[in-house]
């Protein structure tokens, strides 16, 4: 296997393993206790058919083994019951990762005791039960405490109470003869370690799974989380690993569209700041949906302005660029007249009315700020340029930039407005005005 891959492979088992045991213990013991009973159902399958293979002649006690097994499954299913209303309760209790714990012990005293492995190696597998709740729960000393105890005054019990004859030695043996128990023993030590190696890779298969879908979770909550707060166009260059492309600035040529509610102050004093938070939140939304759907890049919410380009991150000609930009204009100001509409219904009287302008020409693109905080945006002269051509429009209308009213492929729908003088630039620029937003 590559050693990259390995690695790689060790890495997510290792992440999945500390975000399984970042988990609530309730949740723990719905994924063990489940695990448990998987394994406990496969022991008696087998069993059943190792004693249809030989015919019921086998080295223990097949009805009183058959009874014990159906004991522990139905105490394994209880114990999952137990977990599963704890977590759906959303408990933080470690009740039932403990109740998990002890069951299992005493079943597991209970098994050696019948098979007559109280005094013998097979006992220390109380020390993997106590490994395993240090590793899962290592602030549950309780737990470890109360199965070492237990386990200690069982073992000690059912040893005296055997020596004095109060209790049947190894009652699941059918045949105590030296051989039968010796094959009986190296039976037992490739049967519990293969199959407690069933559960231990059971247990894992789930904890990886339920992990990675965690993970997937996680990251799609975090995905719709970036996109609200960043473009989404750009946000899709991020998660595809293309931020090399969104980080450095880039000099492009692109159009920009610049809107601005006229009278947002008056606005503002005529309504109840409820009311106003309702209307800018509903308007900002509406505005936002269009500028995506004409693959546009909103950049910038200020206040009531909006300030979206075409052309990037993801490139298209100067001349589609202009197009959308004035489909996406038109579309803005025709929504815009039925939420009006609807906000007369807030107390709203006065119509909301935005003036938009529109301009194509070179800048630099990409992110801009700090270190701890960065905007992907447009800056340079033509960007300042877009933000003074709006205030030249009506409210209610659209304006364009000679530069993008030569690009558009319909110029009969603008009309001439003339020269305007804008601050930083030295010869005046020719604006146009769109004449109809019908489509």
């Amino acid at each position: 296997m590559d050693p990259q891959k390995k690695e790689l492979r060790f890495a997510r088992l290792s992440e999945a393993f500390n975000e399984f045991n970042q988990w609530a213990p309730c949740r723990k013991g719905v994924v063990i206790s489940f695990g448990i009973l998987a394994v406990h159902i496969l022991y008696w399958l087998c069993f059943e058919a190792i004693v249809w293979l030989f015919n019921g002649d086998v080295l223990v006690d097949v009805a009183l083994t058959r009874q014990f097994l159906w004991l522990w499954i139905g105490s394994n299913f209880c114990m999952m019951l137990v977990a599963l209303y704890y977590a759906r309760i959303n408990s933080n209790s470690v009740t039932p990762f403990n109740i998990g714990a002890y069951v299992y012990t005493g079943f597991t005293m209970l098994f050696c005791h019948g098979l007559g492995f109280m005094d013998s190696v097979y006992s220390a597998f109380i020390l993997l039960l106590v490994l395993g709740i240090l590793i899962l729960e290592p602030q549950d000393l309780r737990a470890v405490f109360v199965m070492l105890a237990s386990w200690a005054v069982v073992a000690l019990a059912s040893g005296i109470a055997v020596d004095q004859d109060w209790l049947r030695y190894a009652p699941l043996i059918a045949d105590h003869s030296p051989t039968a128990r010796s094959n009986l023993g190296w039976y037992l030590l490739s049967y519990i370690w293969i199959f407690q190696a069933v559960l231990l890779i059971s247990v894992w298969v789930a904890i990886v799974g339920i992990s990675r879908q965690h993970a997937l979770n996680t990251v799609e909550q975090a995905t719709r989380l970036i996109r609200r707060y960043v473009p989404p166009a750009v946000a899709e260059r991020i998660i595809a690993g293309d931020a090399e492309g969104i980080e450095t600035p880039q000099r492009r040529r692109i159009t920009m569209l610049h809107s601005d509610v006229a009278g947002f102050t008056e606005l503002a004093d005529k309504i109840e700041p409820e009311a106003l938070t309702q209307v800018l939140s509903e308007y900002l939304d509406a505005m936002a949906q269009i500028v995506e759907r004409h693959q546009g890049t909103l950049c910038e919410y200020s206040g009531d302005g909006i300030l979206a380009i075409f052309g990037a991150p993801k490139e298209m000609p100067p001349e589609q660029q202009v197009e959308q930009a004035v489909a996406a204009a038109c579309s803005m100001q025709r929504t815009l007249r039925l939420l009006n509409r609807n906000w007369q219904e807030l107390g709203v009287l006065q119509e909301v009315q935005i003036r938009i302008g529109i301009n194509t020409g070179q800048v630099s693109v990409g992110s801009f700020g700090s270190q701890g905080r960065m905007t992907y945006t447009a800056i340079g002269l033509q960007a300042n340029i877009t933000a003074r051509i709006q205030f030249e429009a009506l409210p209610g209308g659209i304006v364009l930039s000679d530069r993008s009213q030569q690009l558009l492929s319909d110029k009969d729908s603008t009309e001439l407005v003339g020269l305007v003088a804008v601050k930083g630039v030295h010869n005046p620029i020719k604006i146009h005005r769109i004449q109809s937003l019908d489509d």
